[in-house]
């Protein structure tokens, strides 16, 4: 129960963060992602020392759990802000937002856990609700044509739901993601100055980088979820992400509030059912005895 509420946690702070990023899609996408993440080694060393742990055990770790890492989450992340640069933010998150399905799928081959027809159907149900939400008004096109960016969004869902599948399987301490933090963060920094042009962030962007460094926690919470919750509840919940995000995008006025909206939120929440719903009988008996 622990690891689905830190798991829960996580899904949680990404709603907040995902608002603060669009005060700053201005950056060059490879040069934000090293700064949030070198903020992000900052923080977690920091919280570290506060600790007294012992900080080089956690960089004494198989060559294979840093290839994992950087390989799944960190090519993510990567891959994610740069097709939000390359095609409409609302097509991006719709691709983006397949993960939770295929993490459900995942977590049945890799782990030999049972996963229904049932729950495939809900999780598809809720992706439907994703779509609905982020569908344009008006006569906007919706995919009008598939761009490399597409593909970039696609593959940043395979990588997302593949590195949370495989979380239970890699063994090493939650310290551990600090010193990935900050190998992620020289390297998007290298590729930075061969692929991009630097923008100085303004003092408001500043903070937000900041922020959203100290964030990063939440990829600790998430991985910890993964190793020790309900990999398919957390996967169901996730859908309701697009949902808040959305609703805080439109009320700070980064788009207009759709009327879709409503229908979106109505897939979801009954898309979420449909995947738990042999869990909530468990806990509707529990109840009533």
């Amino acid at each position: 129960m622990k690891g689905t509420l830190v798991g829960m946690s996580a899904v949680l702070i990404w709603c907040v963060t995902t608002l603060l990023v669009a005060y700053v899609t201005a950056l060059p996408p490879l040069e934000f992602v090293g700064l949030i993440f070198f903020f992000g080694y900052i923080s977690i060393t920091l919280i570290q020392f506060y600790n007294r742990e012992k900080i080089g055990s956690y960089w004494r770790q198989p060559l294979k759990n840093y290839l994992f890492w950087l390989g799944t989450a960190g090519v993510y992340t990567v891959i994610l802000f740069i097709s939000y640069s390359l095609v409409p933010f609302f097509e991006a998150n719709i691709l983006n937002h397949t993960w939770p399905v295929l993490l459900i799928v995942f977590t049945a081959l890799l782990h030999n856990e049972r996963v229904t027809l049932v729950q495939i159907f809900g999780g598809i149900i809720s992706f439907a609700g994703v779509i609905a939400i982020f569908m344009p008004a008006g006569d906007v096109p919706l995919f009008g044509d598939f761009h490399f960016g597409h593909a970039l969004a696609l593959g940043s869902a395979s990588l997302w739901s593949a590195y949370s599948a495989y979380a239970k399987r890699v063994s090493y301490p939650v310290g551990f993601l600090a010193p990935v933090f900050l190998i992620f963060a020289v390297i998007c920094f290298a590729l930075h100055t061969v692929f991009e042009t630097t923008v100085w962030p303004d003092n408001l962007q500043w903070t937000i980088i900041i922020v959203l460094g100290i964030a990063r926690v939440s990829y600790l919470m998430w991985d910890y979820g993964m190793k020790h919750g309900d990999v398919v509840f957390l996967a169901s919940i996730c859908y309701f992400l697009p949902l808040a995000t959305s609703l805080l995008l439109a009320a700070f006025g980064f788009g207009p509030a759709s009327p879709m909206i409503g229908l979106g939120a109505t897939l979801i929440a009954a898309g979420c059912l449909i995947v738990n719903f042999e869990s909530i009988k468990v806990l509707l008996r529990r109840h009533e005895a």
